[in-house]
């Protein structure tokens, strides 16, 4: 137990500075005093016709939008900052259970956090009230994350690896500081570490593989080099000089960073070339170092936009990333490790598209 207690300890340290499945339960989410009241004022959410004056108006109703909750998640996002009476009543008006991946759902998580959070605080407060008046100590009984969850109907642990909009460190922080104060068993605070853990390890994985380096073609040290594929006293030295010439237009564009000028101009070499297999690895080599720096600015953008918590702005970097990985299929075929670059632009484009269904408008 000391050495789980220990693992889990330099987890959330690491988390400072940078699975078990819920049950269901009938209970409400929250205290009633901050569910909506029920009232016949209320309006329908088609809308509703008022008398006015001896005529019939049509009351509009504002139009739902997916973004409509991004001040309250914004809120949520302060770590430090307690959770509010018109917080929890704004979230008890979003129909649960959420939908997998969804806003709605990062709302409920970080708000269900930050309620376990001011529960704790709460009865702490209240323990030492009551400590003072009987001139005695007891510890208080404190709300577990668990509990809450399950009141929700959402799975912290599916939330954590698969809602693109809890992909920070500062969420886990968030997630780190309620585990501090929550009155959850040993097993269940293992598991949410384990779900931590691993996501750390996957943002990291997922950006060693951009910037895998390329390796080397043998006795080849740079740019400057031209393979010789044939004894050149086979050919016509007409046949050597036109091979050999735009090879060496190809280098030179390869060397000022224009891959895919190179790419087209060694493909300018034809199959009756002496140089044509020369052209070939070229071609490849080249496609290599451009994919290789794209890839690169790939991952720029993707660790960018892990620390970003606006949504729009996490949405642009993850285009910029998208754009790179989407050039490199495209101008260089002739590529290792695209295999790779199509895995690393799937899970791109299905985050991308995740934000997309809650930020856009109807």
């Amino acid at each position: 137990m000391t050495s789980k207690r220990a693992k889990i300890s330099i987890l959330m340290c690491f988390i400072s500075f940078g699975g078990f499945s819920a049950c269901t339960t009938t209970k409400p989410a929250f205290p009633k005093k901050y569910a909506q009241p029920k009232s016949s004022k209320t309006p329908s959410r088609k809308g509703q016709t008022i008398s006015k004056q001896g005529e019939k108006v049509s009351k509009p109703v504002a139009p739902q939008v997916k973004n409509s909750h991004e001040a309250l998640f914004s809120s949520l996002l302060v770590l430090d900052q307690r959770i509010t009476d018109d917080e929890l009543g704004e979230m008890s008006r979003i129909n649960t259970p959420p939908a997998p991946r969804s806003f709605a759902e990062a709302i409920l998580t970080l708000g269900n956090l930050k309620f376990v959070q001011r529960s704790a605080a709460d009865s702490v407060a209240s323990s030492q009230a009551t400590d003072e008046a009987n001139s005695a100590s007891s510890a208080p009984k404190l709300l577990t994350i668990q509990e809450q969850f399950n009141r929700t109907d959402i799975n912290l642990f599916d939330s954590l690896k698969e809602n693109p909009y809890l992909q920070s460190l500062q969420v886990f922080q968030i997630v780190q500081a309620t585990l501090a104060v929550s009155g959850d068993s040993e097993r269940y605070r293992e598991g949410v570490a384990e779900v931590l853990g691993s996501r750390i390890a996957m943002w990291q994985a997922f950006a060693d593989q951009f910037q895998q380096t390329v390796p080397k073609e043998d006795g080849e040290d740079s740019l400057r080099q031209v393979a010789s594929p044939v004894d050149p006293s086979q050919y016509r030295a007409a046949d050597l000089l036109l091979g050999d010439t735009i090879l060496l237009q190809a280098q030179k564009l390869a060397e000022k960073g224009q891959f895919k000028s190179a790419v087209g101009r060694a493909s300018r070499v034809t199959s009756v070339d002496p140089f044509y297999p020369a052209a070939q690895e070229k071609i490849k080599y080249f496609s290599n170092l451009a994919v290789q720096e794209l890839r690169q600015k790939a991952a720029q953008a993707f660790q960018s936009s892990l620390p970003v918590v606006d949504i729009k702005t996490k949405a642009a970097y993850l285009v910029e990333a998208k754009k790179y990985l989407e050039e490199a299929l495209s101008d260089f075929p002739a590529a290792d490790h695209l295999t790779t670059v199509r895995e690393n632009l799937a899970v791109i484009t299905r985050d991308l598209e995740s934000i997309d269904q809650d930020v856009s408008p109807r």
